[in-house]
């Protein structure tokens, strides 16, 4: 009966706190490190996001209330507050975000489990273009999160902390402070 009676609050305090994240933002081999692909003086006109088609086939396996539209919109929003997306330049620059590999776990396996069942993943490349479509640079990225127990039940919350995150890293990525 004693072991019972620990038992129920470990299992209770296991599933609360069994989170982790990590994540990595790497320049592609044509950009000198630490510079700066967008400023407020030379900014995007637009952005997109494209998957692979290997990156669709995982995400229709696995991807469920993951959203790409969000993450746009999430990218977007957070370009625009800085001043490095103008959509009103008709010729500037255009951002693509390719998602080349992504793994969503299920909600159940991220509550019950948490880091434990692996990570929400998604890597890939965002190219920058010129305005004649040459590729003007590009860096590659991997963002991971194993956020689980009871704080990741809402799969909403789970995703927007997962888009938030990788927004940041993008964003000190185009303005030159990652590491």
């Amino acid at each position: 009966m004693f072991q019972i009676k620990l038992l129920r609050p470990f299992c209770f305090f296991l599933s609360i706190f069994m989170f982790g994240c990590a994540s990595s933002v790497k320049l592609h081999d044509d950009v000198p490190k630490l510079q700066r692909l967008v400023t407020q003086e030379n900014p995007l006109s637009d952005m997109t996001v494209v998957m692979t088609p290997e990156a669709e086939k995982k995400f229709d396996e696995g991807g469920k209330g993951f959203s790409i539209d969000k993450l746009l919109v999430v990218l977007r929003q957070r370009l625009e507050e800085k001043q490095l997306l103008n959509p009103k330049l008709t010729n500037g620059r255009v951002a693509e975000m390719v998602i080349t590999d992504i793994r969503i776990r299920n909600a159940a396996a991220a509550v019950m489990v948490g880091f434990l069942s692996g990570a929400d993943t998604v890597s890939g490349d965002l190219l920058i273009y010129r305005q004649d479509r040459t590729k003007e640079a590009g860096l590659g990225f991997s963002y991971s999160m194993a956020l689980g127990g009871l704080s990741m039940a809402d799969q909403e919350r789970r995703f927007n902390f997962m888009y938030n995150g990788l927004a940041d890293k993008l964003e000190s990525a185009l303005v030159g402070t990652s590491d």
